[in-house]
This record gives structure tokens, sequence and C-alpha cells, in this order.
């Protein structure tokens, strides 16, 4: 299959699953992440709409480029919500396992690494923001923020994605 037609093919997909796709993910959200049960669905969905359109565009172009996809969600989260760092990252893995549910059957193996990659920059870069927000608004240290999040800024895989 050409990867061009199998981006288009997976973009269509999106295109008409996207309503089903982000309900979908805020049902899995809210029965994982316990801090999701008191946000409304509008605060919960924040960027998550304007990260699919991204999406879309990216799969009609067929690449991806290094942009700063997610910070706005990141910042979201940290300042809106009682979200943690390990909340995002759960939130991205949801939305990455919706998305491969729902578009991986109408593409090849291409399209299910851009799909990949993309929320791997979503998540790089909403956790940067969101660390960022939390050392300097919140005037927090790093031995304020525990174990967890000094084991996430140096994990091998977060390291890898900042380069």
């Amino acid at each position: 299959m050409n990867e061009n037609n199998e981006y288009t093919q997976i973009g269509q997909s999106l295109t008409i699953l996207k309503n089903v796709i982000l309900d979908q993910w805020e049902r899995l959200v809210r029965q994982v992440i316990a801090s999701s049960q008191h946000e409304s669905s509008i605060i919960l969905r924040d960027h998550i709409p304007h990260l699919l359109d991204q999406l879309e565009l990216i799969l009609k172009e067929g690449e991806i480029n290094e942009v700063e996809l997610g910070k706005s969600h990141g910042y979201h989260r940290s300042t809106m919500t009682d979200f943690s760092v390990a909340d995002l990252m759960t939130e991205y893995s949801l939305l990455r396992e919706t998305l491969i549910t729902y578009l991986y059957p109408s593409g090849g193996i291409e399209g299910a690494k851009l799909i990949h990659k993309f929320v791997d920059i979503l998540a790089k870069h909403s956790v940067v923001e969101f660390l960022n927000d939390q050392i300097s608004h919140r005037t927090l240290t790093y031995e304020h923020m525990g174990n967890e999040v000094h084991e996430l800024i140096n994990n091998p895989v977060i390291k890898t994605l900042e380069h």
C-alpha cells in the first residue's frame, strides 16, 4: 500500500470517527484517572479536539515535524486540574490506545508509526510545560516534586524524545 494512501485512509477514518474517539478516550480517562472524576467534559477534553484536528492535517501531509504540540494542554492540566504528571502521561497513553484501536484497522504500520510519533511529541511537550509551570509558578522545588517526577525527568525514553 502506498504510504500516502495509507495516511489518507487513516485521516478519513479520523474525520469520520473523531467524536467516537473523543467519547471513548474520555470514558477511559474517567475510568483510569481518579482526579478526572470531578472535571467537566469541557475541562477534561480541553485541547484534545484541536490536537485531533492537527493529527488530521499531519495525516493529509504524510509527515510530522517536531513542533511544540501539546504545550497548552500541559499548561492547562497544571493550572486548571488536580492532575499529576503521571495522570498527564496516562492520559496520553489512553489517547494513543484509542487512536490505534479506531484508526489502525484503516491503515498499515506506517500510519500507526505516525500516530505513535504524534502522541510521543504531544506527551513530551505537555510534560515539559506541566513541569515548568509547577516549578516556576507554584515555586515547587525538586524535593517537593518527589521521586516520581525525578524518575520521569531522568527516564531514558523522555531524554531520547528531547533530542
